[in-house]
């Protein structure tokens, strides 16, 4: 969708802001069924912001870079991912 509309920003975007948007369900639910609902709407915006955000790596990579490009976007969401919850115990 991001080729054909050539919106990829937007996509990412959105797909990022549905991802932000329903971290809090999580917090609020009381039941298994929003705790679903939640987790289903994150993946969503997971796969809404996935392609764009590497098409946009691609596109502003230079073509010998590339590789690298995406094993440090890689990189820094891995350590994102660790870093982030080891910091909130503080």
């Amino acid at each position: 969708m991001s080729d054909y509309w050539g919106k990829r920003k937007g996509l990412a975007v959105l797909g990022y802001g549905l991802g932000a948007l329903t971290k809090p369900l999580f917090a609020l639910a009381t039941g298994s069924g929003l705790v679903v609902t939640a987790r289903f709407l994150d993946r969503i915006g997971k796969g809404i912001r996935g392609a764009p955000r590497d098409a946009l790596v691609a596109d502003i990579a230079p073509a010998g870079l590339r590789g690298a490009a995406f094993g440090l976007r890689q990189s820094l969401d891995t350590v994102g991912a660790f870093s982030v919850p080891s910091l909130q115990r503080f």
